[in-house]
């Protein structure tokens, strides 16, 4: 038989309570991998009309959709019941609508071993065990979920204690033993209840993707200017740890290149609230700290981000003056906690740095004139 779980409806045994000998049980489906992943379709191509769900904590940067949308003449549902295109992050457990129960580990015994355990410790004909015989002698799979393996190993029912024996267990005289169970799983997913259910209902016959197939379009020509810095910064300043995983989305998400000195200036005055977000685990995000040579528990400053673009070849004129109006900024901020008597008057690069943007910008040319301004 396979061991491998796709959808199996198994008869599952969630618990045994020992002072009165009454097992509690259900029938679930089981899946060895996520159920939504692999139904979610990968590709996604907009049609003009399309309404767009988004399930919540997905982790779509929403100011980006409103460009998306007026692209491809598409628009964003704010009820599902309203949208025809679905995207999800098939990995979010604590979505406010759950699809499924992942569960870290799990025995499954032969249904046929544990039906004859389950006539062995009980009377014929005791009441308290008819339907579960019969429920599972009609169930068509090979396997039984035991969840309760605790009780049924230190106590047993009715005193019959049950013995979990997997492939390659031995006796005490290495004497290989006949499993009753298959190797535990490690991992395993379940639609355990109607709500699961419901939700998985919904979703048959429409059409419906991964986060990262609309994730792919929005970043598509994804590059941070003025206006999207500010969101970004914003969201990151934000007591919600859902705008921070929001905020470093954005950030992993977009071109690199044309987006270097936002996104170093951004890396610089935030590292804090992404050294302490999840996020940075996520493979997008992780890409980006490889690029640019960073690591979230370690900060950078000023020299670092001029440094950085140096190394990319992107410290051209108009980066230089963005990562000093903003170093220009962010000093004005801290200075107010210095002294209420002083202010920075300006800035200024030094020469080296004037002559490498020179080189820069003549390897970029032709470009547009563009002055280094002092601030």
């Amino acid at each position: 038989m396979s061991n491998i779980l796709n959808g199996n409806k198994l008869i599952s045994i969630d618990r045994l309570d020992k002072s009165d000998n009454t097992i509690k049980y259900s029938e679930k489906e089981f899946f060895d991998e996520n159920p939504l992943e692999k139904a979610l379709q990968n590709k996604y191509v907009p049609k003009a009309g399309d309404r767009i769900y988004i399930y919540p904590d997905s982790n779509v940067p929403r100011f980006k959709l409103k460009k998306f949308c007026e692209k491809y003449n598409t628009s964003v549902a704010k009820a599902k019941e309203t949208a025809n295109v679905f995207f999800m992050d098939p990995e979010v457990e604590h979505n406010s609508e759950n699809f499924y129960t992942k569960h870290r580990y799990g025995d499954f015994m032969y249904k046929s071993y544990f039906l004859d355990y389950i006539k062995r410790s009980t009377r014929v004909g005791d009441a308290r065990y008819i339907k579960l015989i019969n429920d599972l002698a009609n169930n068509n799979e090979e396997l039984v979920h035991i969840s309760d393996t605790y009780n049924f190993e230190q106590y047993g029912l009715n005193k019959y204690k049950l013995d979990f024996v997997q492939p390659g267990d031995t006796d005490d005289n290495d004497v290989e033993l006949v499993p009753n169970c298959i190797e535990s799983k490690d991992l395993f997913y379940c639609i355990e209840n109607q709500e699961q259910q419901k939700n998985f209902a919904f979703l048959v016959g429409k059409d419906y993707y991964h986060t990262n197939a609309i994730l792919a379009l929005l970043n598509d020509d994804a590059v941070i200017d003025e206006e999207m810095y500010e969101g970004i910064c914003n969201l990151f300043e934000s007591s919600d740890t859902a705008d921070t995983k929001v905020a470093m989305e954005a950030m992993a998400n977009c071109d690199y290149n044309k987006s270097a000195a936002y996104l170093l200036m951004i890396f610089y005055a935030h590292r804090n609230e992404i050294y302490y977000c999840d996020t940075k685990h996520h493979v997008n995000f992780k890409s980006f700290l490889k690029y640019f040579d960073l690591s979230a528990s370690r900060g950078i400053d000023i020299d670092d981000v001029i440094n950085k673009l140096k190394s990319k070849k992107l410290l051209t004129t108009p980066n230089l003056n963005l990562v000093m109006k903003k170093a220009k900024e962010l000093m004005d901020e801290q200075m107010e906690n210095v002294t209420e008597y002083f202010k920075p008057v300006g800035i200024e690069p030094v020469d080296s740095i004037k002559n490498e943007v020179a080189d820069t910008d003549a390897l970029n040319a032709p470009v547009q004139e563009i002055q280094i301004t002092d601030l």
